[in-house]
């Protein structure tokens, strides 16, 4: 990999940075991809009542047993 740093190697670089970009968001319209919304992912999905104690209990429960999951305490 050469380590030449003139004007013209920069002005390649940018073209082919951009290239891939194109082809990227190219890509990902022609796959249907949409931009990650944070928030939408988030969403309200802990139980309420129960507490982070809780369920790092039963997450240790399901490693001590060898991996088979059981259901959370009610």
């Amino acid at each position: 990999m050469s380590t030449d740093l003139t004007p013209r190697n920069d002005q390649q670089r940018a073209r082919e940075a951009a290239e891939a970009r194109a082809e990227l968001l190219r890509l990902a319209e022609e796959q249907g991809v949409k931009p990650f919304d944070f928030d939408e992912a988030v969403g309200d999905f802990w139980p309420e009542g129960e507490s982070t104690d809780d369920f790092l209990a039963w997450l240790r429960s399901v490693r001590d047993e060898g991996g088979q999951p059981r259901r959370l305490p009610e």
